[in-house]
């Protein structure tokens, strides 16, 4: 019942950063000291929806499966925040 707790919250931090990047796309670019290209921008919009998918894939894994099945949210998620670090931090 603790790890379907933390999941949930685990996969409400995913959505609030999912609706962060999406609300304030130029507003992170800027305070990141990034310029605001079409394809920084891109990548943002992307991470975002990714992030977003892969909340509701946590959800019907906490409902439905067992609780070893988290992990795969968990990877998930760390490697689409990973390529997003890399990609917006890229010259």
């Amino acid at each position: 019942m603790l790890i379907k707790i933390l999941m949930a919250v685990f996969i409400a931090l995913l959505l609030l950063t999912a609706f962060f990047l999406l609300g304030h796309q130029q507003a992170m670019l800027e305070a990141l000291g990034q310029e605001t290209s079409p394809h920084k921008l891109a990548v943002v919009k992307y991470s975002a929806y990714a992030l977003l998918a892969v909340s509701l894939l946590g959800i019907i894994i906490v409902l439905a499966c067992p609780p070893l099945w988290n992990v795969l949210t968990l990877v998930i998620a760390c490697l689409i925040i990973l390529v997003f670090s890399q990609l917006i931090m890229s010259k």
